[in-house]
């Protein structure tokens, strides 16, 4: 088998994304290297790096103590893998190690499955719309589909959908090449491995097998994630528009809420939001005290009451740029709040008085 030859900036990063697929133990913490990609899988996420200066042959190596050795090399280095029959010699700067390795035929191979066209995008704008909604996901949930984000693509246009129940985050675009109307639930986990792989990439290519949905970028990462099974929720049937709306800065709100939130304790955790001419907020605990903030609207409506998490409406924000104008609707103490930004619907379920 001949020996393989890699920059070690070029090594570490694609190590880096490759980790979103490394298991623990055996062979799901090592990683396929050679034939010109660095592979990594733990069954449920499988994740390849193209590296096309890396060379024929193949060695499967562990992933944490390759990534320490690369690590340890200087910066300009290039690191040599030489394979042997049970072990692996590699070379970088001054050093070198040998270390055993299990035969390449142990890894995992890659399912076999039709794909279906799904969706291409800038996947600048996947990444962002998988950020702004990924905080509603609960992977905890005995319903299976609250634990991911729901892709779907309806007119032409890409929808990302996140709820745990109490919340619902929701990011669309038309900026799209859309197959025909499909829909998918990514699990959490697997949204934080395309947010990764993402990164780097100017473009994305989506497509689907019955059982996974697929991850190509023009920056060579294919990754392959096991989709979850479930019904996800109505989500259109939440996103109502209440009677009261007003329009205020990201900053403001952010800084209003976090402010009143000071007071709230595991026993009290809701805050009062009142809209009238101003946005007032109001919290109070037993262990804390009260607060109440004041902050200037934009503009203006109807006045309207409700109590709501302040985390909810923390994170439902905290994408938007602090000179982003958010429209703040509610309607009562019953009634959802729903607030709107850019291309971003978020959903409040509102509290109890506490």
């Amino acid at each position: 088998m001949t020996k393989l030859t890699i920059p070690r900036e070029r090594l570490l990063d694609a190590l880096s994304l490759v980790s979103g697929a490394v298991g623990r133990d055996g062979v799901a913490s090592a990683v396929l290297v050679g034939d010109g990609r660095i592979t990594a899988s733990n069954l449920e996420t499988r994740i390849s790096v193209d590296v096309a200066d890396l060379g024929e042959g193949a060695v499967l190596l562990p992933h944490r103590r390759l990534t320490e050795i690369a690590r340890s090399a200087p910066k300009e280095a290039e690191v040599e893998i030489t394979p042997k029959d049970n072990s692996c010699r590699i070379t970088a700067g001054r050093g070198s190690w040998t270390i055993p390795t299990e035969a390449p035929s142990a890894f995992p191979a890659a399912a076999a499955a039709e794909e279906k066209a799904f969706a291409t995008l800038s996947a600048g704008t996947l990444r962002d719309m998988l950020v702004r909604v990924q905080a509603a996901t609960d992977p905890e949930s005995s319903r299976y589909a609250l634990g991911g984000v729901l892709l779907e693509i309806d007119d032409d246009s890409l929808h990302a959908v996140a709820t745990d129940g109490r919340r619902l985050l929701w990011a669309t675009t038309g900026d799209v090449e859309a197959a025909e109307s499909s829909s998918m639930i990514v699990p959490a986990a697997g949204v934080a491995v395309l947010i990764q792989v993402l990164a780097p990439a100017a473009s994305v290519r989506i497509t689907r097998t019955a059982a996974e949905v697929v991850a190509t970028t023009d920056a060579g990462v294919t990754a392959s994630i096991r989709l979850l099974e479930g019904r996800f929720p109505k989500w259109r049937d939440v996103v109502v528009k209440p009677a009261a709306e007003a329009t205020i800065l990201q900053s403001s709100l952010v800084a209003a809420v976090r402010q009143a939130a000071i007071v709230t304790s595991e026993q009290s955790k809701s805050v009062l939001f009142t809209l009238g001419e101003d946005l007032t907020l109001a919290a109070q605990s037993a262990e804390a005290g009260e607060a109440r903030v004041r902050c200037d609207l934009e503009s203006a409506g109807a006045a309207a009451k409700v109590r709501l998490d302040p985390r909810f409406v923390l994170d439902a924000v905290k994408a938007a740029g602090p000179d982003e104008v958010v429209s703040l609707q509610a309607r009562d103490s019953e009634t959802a709040c729903v607030l709107r930004w850019d291309n971003v619907v978020a959903v409040v379920m509102p509290m109890e008085g506490d």
